[in-house]
């Protein structure tokens, strides 16, 4: 599983970790070719500053398999995109892709073993069967069990370090004014807000051993978690939503792991979201 959170911060299928604070689109997975009996399947993520914040969040999944051109933009709870076509969810389509919503996620899934997730905020998810062990790259990796060589080009030379890697996977999307590297002075947090933020009013309520999330530690390692959480809570300016956001992504990510957390929306002062019921979009 590929995961993309916060402002934003990536870890591939091979588990490597990193952050990213482009503004443009990129590609997030596409097939190789190498395997002509593997459906072709391209993600594309873009991203977008919010406000005066010098970060950038999701501002859209898009995702092209079977025929179809799904977009998933931020903001638009409970709809998607579908060839151009704004739809209520969920929506079955020709070819076994189903499009549902799921808690706060919409979730795209195939016969192929492919499912996509995106929360229309600023977490996003690309599982993959094995069948496609070796046959993908972008900035959700090369799925090859090695962790270590994400950064090499297809000849098999490192890029010089993360951005530039990430710019080889960016894409035209018609914005003239997105960016590859952080504008000025780079985000910062000092010592006093880190402790601050890392205190059981903000990110700490994650990392209590005895608080909502505790029986998740075990199955999910909350230091990458808490790391990524102060940094966005921080250069956001302790807004409550960016702090939400962060929480629900480690929650969705026990839940990944079958473990149930116990109620935390009201600790963190975090609201409730709705669902849907079905309907069906003609193909």
């Amino acid at each position: 599983m590929c995961w993309v959170h916060g402002d934003p911060h990536y870890r591939t299928f091979d588990g490597w970790t990193y952050s990213f604070q482009g503004t443009c689109s990129y590609v997030l997975v596409n097939t190789t070719g190498k395997d002509l009996d593997l459906p072709e399947v391209l993600v594309l993520g873009k991203n977008e500053q919010r406000g005066n914040f010098p970060v950038s969040f999701l501002r859209s999944i898009t995702v092209v398999l079977l025929g179809h051109t799904i977009e998933m933009p931020s903001g638009l709870r409970g709809t998607v995109l579908v060839d151009g076509i704004k739809a209520d969810l969920p929506v079955d389509l020709a070819g076994g892709v189903s499009i549902t919503e799921s808690g706060i996620r919409a979730v795209i899934k195939t016969e192929l073993g492919i499912e996509i997730t995106f929360d229309w905020s600023t977490v996003a998810t690309v599982s993959l069967s094995s069948s496609y062990y070796g046959n993908v790259d972008g900035l959700c990796g090369n799925y090859n069990g090695n962790k270590e060589d994400e950064l090499n080009t297809t000849a098999g030379t490192p890029y010089a370090n993360v951005t530039d890697w990430a710019v080889s996977w960016s894409v035209r999307d018609g914005d003239p004014f997105c960016y590859h590297h952080c504008e000025g002075t780079c985000p910062q947090c000092s010592p006093e807000d880190q402790k601050r933020y890392a205190g059981h009013e903000f990110c700490g309520i994650a990392e209590d051993k005895k608080g909502p999330f505790a029986s998740c530690h075990p199955s999910v390692d909350i230091k990458q978690f808490m790391y990524d959480c102060l940094h966005d809570v921080c250069v956001n300016e302790r807004r409550q939503e960016v702090l939400c956001e962060a929480l629900s992504s480690y929650n969705a990510e026990c839940q990944k792991a079958g473990v149930t957390v116990s109620p935390w929306r009201e600790l963190a002062n975090c609201g409730s979201l709705r669902t849907t019921e079905p309907v069906r979009l003609p193909v």
